[in-house]
């Protein structure tokens, strides 16, 4: 129709070539940031001492002044427990690594208080045989705060 073509003539004409030129120079700067901030990041990771402790059958990747949630421990507010379950003590480029435990080591947390998570819908279906079964679970947990290696 020429109503619309006289629009498209007026617009500035793009290639293909320039749009590609646009996002390879795009990219370059993306590539750029990403770069800088791992590099940071590995800066960090070997100046902060890291452990990965097992319980409630979960294991935990952890440092020193991390807060997390942990399966329910029977522990009082504010009491300082020892986890004893250490798989791995990462501290900067020493590394040592249990089999399965590392001997001798162990965490200490203090606890912040406890709580229940989400709720969890199950619901079962059996389609045509007028079946159905819906419930509810809330998981138990402890907050605790990672204060330090002992041992």
């Amino acid at each position: 129709c020429w109503y619309h073509l006289r629009f498209f003539s007026r617009a500035p004409a793009v290639t293909i070539d320039a749009i590609r030129e646009f996002i390879a120079a795009d990219m370059q700067a993306v590539d750029r940031v990403i770069r800088s901030r791992l590099h940071s990041d590995v800066e960090l990771i070997r100046q902060v001492a890291e452990y990965i402790i097992s319980g409630g059958g979960k294991q935990y990747r952890v440092s020193a002044g991390e807060k997390l949630k942990v399966e329910q421990i029977p522990a009082d507010i504010g009491a300082e427990i020892e986890l004893d379950q250490v798989l791995l003590v990462a501290d900067g480029e020493a590394v040592k690594l249990g089999t399965p435990l590392v001997s001798g080591a162990s965490v200490k947390a203090k606890v912040l208080g406890h709580g229940r998570g989400d709720k969890v819908q199950i619901f079962k279906l059996r389609r045509r045989k007028h079946y159905r079964k819906s419930q509810g679970h809330r998981q138990n947990y402890t907050e605790i705060e990672i204060l330090g290696i002992a041992g």
